[in-house]
């Protein structure tokens, strides 16, 4: 399976001795944010950093995984992608009144397990969800399938639109120092940090697939090994038994 950017991300151009490729992005990423906050003012870097983490806290809570590194996203089969309905107009950003493209109870909840964000956010993203024609926040790994990749934009627009709520909602009001303010130009730096972080997810994804698959492999030829072995064993255990039965019979014959 081809690993390329399903989200127009930045991808790694060569992978350095010990690291794989998604290994290698991840630094090469985390390497250029360091960069660009060195050039900021203290503030300034210190609210990017907080921006990031508020971002990835967001994520989180959106797609209900717990706190832990081998958490991932739901995965849409085929059908589903397939099914993904069509939205009206040229952009991907949706106005608050575009049209409902799926029936509430076709959504399934991830969002907001744990109960801690506002009243009103559920609802919200209950009805962007329906908007943006997704039955459940997830991810798709099959990068070369064009709905697969559609799934994965509308999945960013959706976090970026239902982020900006809950920041306005003050649910991450206290992760940011006392009067700051999303800036103009921060939408550009959310969507940034949203497909950074979805990136790094698929690949995750992608990686955990190949591991299982070549475990399932190794299985497969463990059992074709072990199939064989079985079947060799049986036939040796037939031929001595005969032998034996063959001299047992003779020697009663032939004292």
């Amino acid at each position: 399976m081809a690993l390329r950017s399903s989200l127009d991300t930045r991808q790694p151009h060569r992978i350095r001795e010990g690291l794989d490729q998604n290994q290698t992005w991840r630094r090469e990423t985390r390497r250029s944010l360091r960069k660009e906050r060195q050039g900021m003012k203290s503030d300034d870097a210190a609210d990017d950093w907080t921006l990031s983490k508020a971002v990835k806290e967001h994520i989180r809570i959106v797609t209900g995984l717990p706190r832990k590194t081998n958490a991932f996203p739901r995965l849409p089969t085929l059908k589903e992608l397939e099914n993904l309905p069509l939205l009206k107009g040229a952009g991907l950003v949706l106005s608050d009144s575009a049209p409902l493209v799926i029936k509430a109870k076709n959504v399934t909840q991830t969002w907001d397990p744990e109960e801690t964000m506002s009243n009103n956010f559920s609802t919200y993203c209950l009805r962007r969800a329906r908007q943006y024609g997704l039955p459940f926040v997830g991810l798709s790994i099959i990068l070369e399938n064009s709905k697969a990749r559609e799934w994965n934009r509308r999945t960013a627009a959706f976090l970026s639109d239902t982020f900006y709520n809950a920041v306005e909602g003050g649910d991450y009001g206290i992760l940011f120092r006392a009067g700051h303010d999303l800036q103009e130009g921060s939408f550009e730096r959310v969507k940034f940090f949203i497909e950074t972080n979805l990136q790094y997810r698929i690949n995750e994804m992608i990686d955990d697939f190949k591991r299982a698959k070549s475990g399932s492999d190794m299985l497969l030829d463990a059992t074709r090994t072990h199939g064989f072995v079985g079947f060799f064993c049986s036939c040796l255990a037939l031929i001595t038994k005969t032998a034996f039965v063959l001299f047992a019979s003779d020697s009663l014959h032939n004292p």
